[in-house]
């Protein structure tokens, strides 16, 4: 006699084998996307991925050898800077090289920000300034051409 999940089966047991299916449950709602994400600013990301690193200088693509000696094409990312305990935003965001952004995660930003002897509001201010001024001149030359 064969046993399934404890009972004896029966040779042709309509209950086994001629299960009816479920009912599907109902569908849910689908929530409503925001139109826009509050912090998110596309186009100072785009513009901060192209400004030179705050520590080294560099642009992404310019050579360079890292503290291990190991020379390389470096790369500038942005790094989302936290204020206090909330989690950075677009607007805090700054250029930094791949080595450096990875050195801030292991370290720690307040550590990592007085190893390189950087004030972060002060550098978030001055490039937020920077392209605001390069947003207003843009918006000068598109309207002298038309």
């Amino acid at each position: 006699m064969s046993f399934i999940h404890g009972k004896p089966l029966t040779p042709y047991s309509e209950k086994q084998f001629l299960r009816t299916p479920k009912e599907p449950k109902p569908l849910k709602a689908k929530k409503e996307k925001p139109a826009a994400l509050e912090g998110f600013e596309p186009e100072y990301l785009k513009w901060i991925s192209k400004q030179p690193c705050i520590i080294t200088g560099l642009r992404t693509g310019d050579r360079w050898t890292d503290p291990h000696g190991h020379t390389c094409f470096y790369f500038v990312v942005r790094a989302h800077m936290k204020a206090g305990r909330t989690k950075g935003t677009d607007a805090t965001a700054l250029p930094v090289g791949d080595f450096y952004h990875k050195q801030q995660h292991v370290m720690g930003i307040v550590s990592w920000q007085r190893e390189h002897k950087l004030d972060i509001p002060a550098l978030i201010a001055a490039h937020r300034k920077r392209y605001a001024l390069e947003c207003a001149e843009k918006a000068r030359t598109k309207e002298a051409g038309k």
